[in-house]
């Protein structure tokens, strides 16, 4: 089988088999307000995220949740993911951690912040359903 293109968190590309990667599912958490989402930033990797549902527990009600197949390298190791996102809808509001900030959809795409690369084939995703929310 052909290699495919693997990105890294900071967006570099590497050429994997599909076959040789290591097959894991993750969920993510969408807080969203208009076209703003809740993000975490990494002051170590100097990296914005999205939470995943063991950083958030979230009462409210789903809006929607999409899936997504993502192939990345993570420590060297080609990973392919089934990446889950649940998308809320709520109130902007002020946040209890300071790693936790509201982040427009637009930075995160056109590379005004610094988004880790893995996730942002899900955020493109989500884009394109903003405008059902």
């Amino acid at each position: 089988m052909a290699k495919l293109p693997f990105t890294d968190k900071y967006g570099r590309i590497t050429y994997n088999n599909p076959e040789d990667a290591y097959m894991r599912e993750h969920t993510y958490i969408l807080l969203g307000n208009g076209s703003e989402i809740v993000c975490i930033y990494n002051k170590t990797e100097k990296l914005y995220t999205l939470p995943t549902d063991n950083d958030l527990q979230i009462n409210g009600n789903l809006v929607s949740q999409f899936s997504t197949l993502s192939y990345f390298t993570e420590n060297k190791h080609p990973i392919k993911e089934l990446q889950t996102f649940l998308v809320y809808a709520v109130e902007k509001q002020d946040l209890p951690d300071s790693s936790f900030q509201w982040c427009r959809l637009e930075d995160i795409l056109v590379n005004n912040i610094p988004f880790d690369a893995t996730k942002l084939k899900g955020i493109k995703n989500l884009y394109v359903r903003i405008k059902e929310l």
